[in-house]
């Protein structure tokens, strides 16, 4: 003889289970990126100066990349002379150990006394730790 027992099965369980998994396969991609330091950084090259600021970040995931980091800055010229090529290189810093995960360079051209303009960049990393960003501009001075 032999039992069998039945258990009663709600629907809405593999539904809820469902959700659940997926909820913590994405979790880590919801780590907040900060800046490495303080939310300018500048560089310097005879009257010119260039400042970065951190102006959004955003982090998603896709099946195609994992998870990525979108972080966007202001890049400004405040010095009295036309800064040439500009560059902002850009790093994914792991904040427990302070590894590089991922480095981008933008060249973002000249830039007149004064202006200003926002860059955007997605950046690698893995979906289960948290990161800062490091933004260091670099540029010649346009008569020198």
């Amino acid at each position: 003889m032999s039992l069998r027992i039945r258990m009663p099965c709600n629907p809405l369980i593999p539904g809820i289970l469902i959700i659940f998994v997926v909820f913590l396969l994405l979790s880590g991609c919801v780590s907040v990126l900060t800046p490495a330091g303080p939310d300018t950084f500048s560089g310097d090259a005879g009257n010119g100066t260039i400042k970065v600021a951190l102006i959004g970040q955003d982090s998603a995931w896709s099946f195609s990349r994992g998870c990525t980091w979108e972080a966007a800055f202001q890049v400004s010229n405040t010095g009295d002379t036309e800064a040439g090529n500009v560059e902002l290189y850009i790093e994914l810093v792991n904040a427990g150990n302070g590894s590089v995960r991922d480095t981008k360079k933008i060249y973002i051209g000249t830039l007149r006394p004064g202006e200003s303009r926002s860059v955007r960049m997605d950046l690698d990393g893995e979906c289960t730790e948290d990161y800062t960003v490091r933004a260091v501009p670099s540029f010649s001075s346009a008569s020198g």
